[in-house]
């Protein structure tokens, strides 16, 4: 994999090498779910660490993390300051010993980001919007996964809320990461781990991250490293959430997306068991497909533009390039059709949900010689692809 031209590798340094401090009693806490990392008991050791291993895979892994959510208080022991200190140390000997070098914070999970996205609202004065906000993200999620938050009708219970223990560690963090860590990561990582009652939901809930990161000033490169689904979806649902997912992703601005896992994690520790693209035997499921056509479909071409159909409960997002351009479209609700009106050469209609086996999906050729034709298109996204550039009504 390393010598391979066609991927790059993310190095992440984890925990468990003899530099960290013993809190509790022992190097690592077992703390809920998965083992703890805490931070070094000696800076200068932790820094030659990074470097000697920055340089061993010099020409090999120039992508370079550190830890895996370290904003979970309950995987991370160390405090924000501390974290920031080796996330600059780690930036250091990146930029130091590895040409064109790029940094990554540890995957920040999108629903720990929103408490500082409120708390700001609240500053500024927008306190309906903060409750709309709060009341899209946190009625059927929060973000201890454990605990769910209270409702909130206004901004007194809402100001409750963000004085909770959890909620104040969240703006805690990211406030320093945002700020003091500003100049230690290159590109920002985040994790999409959250139940959604509908597309909708996961808009909201990334522009509010998205909205909040600009804000503090980040404009890098934004990497969704953890794309996922409920653990309670069947196969076909997840192979349904994976191209509207994608599709949405990239609309917001986000540059890659990657899944979170690609063979089923089965056992007690297992956040979302199913969740993988591949089942625990190997065998793929359908989403696996779809994401696969998807994966060599975006190696050459670039979002466009969203959400440009007059067509009600429709949705399309356009993409654009060097190989022609193609639209992932789906209804968002109702169990009706909706028709797309479609002008221009000739194009072929996927559906992305496999039917009828997991390996392969349903195409049909559509050719128009002069004036229009519908496509039609229901809960089951659809990718309608062309070599040359045609025309949607109401553009």
């Amino acid at each position: 994999m390393i010598e391979s031209p066609e991927i790059d590798l993310i190095g992440r340094f984890k925990t468990g090498y003899g530099w960290e401090k013993v809190i509790d009693g022992r190097p690592e806490m077992k703390k809920g779910r998965g083992w703890a990392s805490c931070p070094p008991r000696d800076m200068e050791e932790f820094g030659r660490f990074v470097s000697e291993t920055v340089q061993h895979y010099r020409g090999q892994i120039r992508y370079w993390q550190l830890l895996d959510e370290p904003h979970i208080p309950w995987k991370f022991r160390g405090s924000p300051e501390e974290y920031v200190e080796m996330l600059g140390t780690l930036s250091t000997a990146v930029k130091k010993d590895v040409p064109n070098g790029r940094v990554l914070n540890g995957s920040y999970q999108l629903r720990w980001l929103i408490p500082l996205a409120l708390r700001d609202l609240i500053k500024d004065g927008n306190s309906e919007e903060a409750i709309r906000l709060y009341q899209s993200t946190y009625m059927r999620s929060s973000i201890a996964s454990k605990h769910e938050f209270p409702s909130v009708d206004n901004i007194a219970e809402l100001k409750k809320v963000l004085k909770s223990d959890l909620a104040k560690y969240a703006i805690k963090f990211c406030e320093i990461l945002l700020t003091t860590g500003r100049d230690s990561f290159d590109i920002f990582c985040f994790h999409d781990h959250m139940t959604y009652d509908t597309p909708n939901t996961y808009d909201v809930v990334t522009q509010a991250a998205l909205d909040l990161l600009k804000r503090y000033g980040v404009t890098e490169t934004m990497y969704l490293t953890g794309v996922g689904q409920d653990k309670n979806q069947s196969p076909s649902d997840q192979a349904r959430a994976v191209p509207i997912r994608i599709a949405a992703s990239f609309a917001k601005g986000i540059d890659y997306v990657l899944w979170w896992s690609f063979v089923d994690i089965e056992g007690p520790d297992s956040v979302n068991p199913r969740s993988g693209l591949y089942h625990d035997d190997g065998q793929p499921k359908p989403a696996s497909v779809t994401f696969s056509t998807l994966a060599h479909k975006m190696q050459e071409i670039q979002f466009t533009r969203a959400s440009f159909l007059p067509v009600s409960n429709a949705k399309a997002v356009l993409f654009q390039g060097g190989k022609g351009e193609f639209v992932i479209a789906w209804r968002e609700s109702g169990t009706r059709r909706s028709r797309i009106p479609l002008s221009g050469t000739s194009a072929t209609v996927t559906t992305l949900v496999p039917v009828g086996t997991q390996t392969e999906l349903r195409r049909s050729e559509v050719s128009i010689r002069s004036g229009s034709v519908f496509v039609s298109v229901n809960a089951d996204p659809i990718l309608i692809a062309s070599r040359d550039r045609k025309e949607y009504a109401g553009q």
